[in-house]
């Protein structure tokens, strides 16, 4: 595919008052897109072209990518990073009505992270990553600068945590389950804070610790932290909603 700055389909373009900005870019693993941003969030669409007139690409009649819009909304991303120059790998139909190909490009790439919940699960969250290139500098930052601008006008978004992680929970692995979810925090740029300073997150040592812990924390420390979290088991919920810790 072409991807030259001069093509027609590769400028951006400010609509309006310039609160939606429009452009084609490249969506990893799927194609070139036309990629747009408003107050909601993002959206995106496969070109035309690339689905040759079909309602989705398949391949030996199995359906692999479909043809409708897709996006993701300012309060399902929680982080966005700018990754330089490297590879897009897109998908590409060898020929009308064959199979997908796979095919690498370089170009400079911008990634957003977010979630979605599942389908069948409506509770749990599934994370989401969705790597965009250009193969323009200016038109990646433009597009990563407008996303951040609007993402900071964005409410509600904790700065600051304080964690209570219960080791023997989920069968022993609590320690475990904040390990593999704590880099998401970290990611989010948001600070998981400690009771006293001492520790990055509270480790429960005994039964009532973390309701110990929040019976005698001072106004000024509680005020400190956006909210408070817990990594527990089920037998636990009840204990946390006491004290008023959302439980994981």
């Amino acid at each position: 595919m072409d991807t030259n700055e001069d093509s027609p389909h590769t400028g951006a373009r400010l609509e309006g008052d310039g609160s939606v900005l429009n452009s084609n870019l490249f969506l990893e693993h799927f194609g070139e897109v036309s990629l747009t941003l408003n107050s909601n969030g993002l959206s995106w669409k496969l070109l035309e072209s690339v689905h040759n007139e079909q309602d989705g690409l398949s391949c030996l009649g199995i359906k692999l990518i479909s043809k409708s819009e897709t996006e993701i909304k300012f309060s399902d991303m929680y982080a966005l990073e700018f990754i330089n120059w490297g590879l897009i790998h897109e998908s590409v139909l060898s020929n009308p009505g064959g199979c997908l190909k796979r095919h690498e490009t370089e170009m400079y790439r911008f990634t957003v992270h977010g979630v979605q919940r599942s389908k069948n699960r409506p509770s749990v969250l599934i994370l989401t990553v969705y790597t965009f290139g250009h193969k323009d500098l200016q038109t990646c930052q433009m597009w990563v600068n407008q996303i951040n601008a609007l993402l900071k006008m964005e409410t509600g978004r904790p700065q600051s945590l304080l964690v209570f992680v219960h080791p023997m929970s989920g069968k022993g692995n609590g320690c475990r389950t904040w390990q593999t979810v704590a880099p998401i925090f970290s990611h989010a740029k948001v600070k998981t804070k400690s009771w006293l300073g001492l520790l990055q997150v509270i480790v429960t040592q005994r039964a009532g610790h973390a309701f110990d812990v929040m019976a005698t924390i001072s106004n000024e420390e509680l005020n400190s932290y956006d909210g408070v979290i817990a990594v527990v088991s089920q037998e636990d919920w009840s204990t946390g909603r006491m004290i008023g810790i959302g439980c994981a």
